[in-house]
């Protein structure tokens, strides 16, 4: 395994990390937070690459080839995101009526909106305040407790390190 970037955890590769996650019963909100964390500036070299997407999604713009990469990747990102709001609504977390493409189409945004914000205006929005407005966001759209594990929305085994431990008053 590679040493982890300054800033990120060494718990292992992504589907060690989803195993382990499921494994505890974390609810899937959490896992969506953390997976959309690990896409934020919220360290140095995070912010570095951010300053690259930023211009090559500026690029992408005028440059079909680099537009339909960029736009393959934004699919599959909000695909992720529906998986989960689908998976989440079967358990319980999310409101069966819920529009899993129309709720990953807003968490995406909120979330490359306060990567933008992250990375073009480090001084005024901090890492700590940034992923609580993310935790924040998604319990909006995560409100229901989860049948199969039985944790309610915001309710979060405590560990350290991970992107929104739980939200105040829970």
């Amino acid at each position: 395994m590679k040493p982890p970037r300054p800033g990120r955890s060494a718990r292992g590769s992504a589907p060690d990390r989803r195993r382990t996650t499921e494994k505890a019963g974390t609810r899937i909100e959490h896992i969506l937070l953390d997976g959309l964390a690990e896409t934020l500036p919220l360290d140095e070299q995070r912010r570095q690459e951010c300053h690259i997407a930023l211009a090559f999604t500026g690029r992408a713009v005028d440059d079909a080839h680099l537009g339909e990469v960029r736009a393959g990747a934004l699919r599959r990102l909000r695909g992720l995101i529906a998986t989960a709001v689908t998976n989440a609504k079967e358990c319980g977390e999310v409101p069966a009526a819920t529009d899993a493409a129309v709720s990953a189409a807003r968490i995406a945004a909120y979330a490359d909106e306060l990567a933008a914000h992250l990375c073009t205006d480090p001084d005024g929005l901090r890492p700590d305040t940034a992923l609580a407005a993310l935790g924040d966001h998604l319990a909006g759209v995560f409100t229901g407790a989860c049948r199969l594990r039985g944790k309610g929305p915001g309710v979060r085994p405590a560990a350290k390190g991970r992107a929104g431990a739980a939200r105040p008053g829970t």
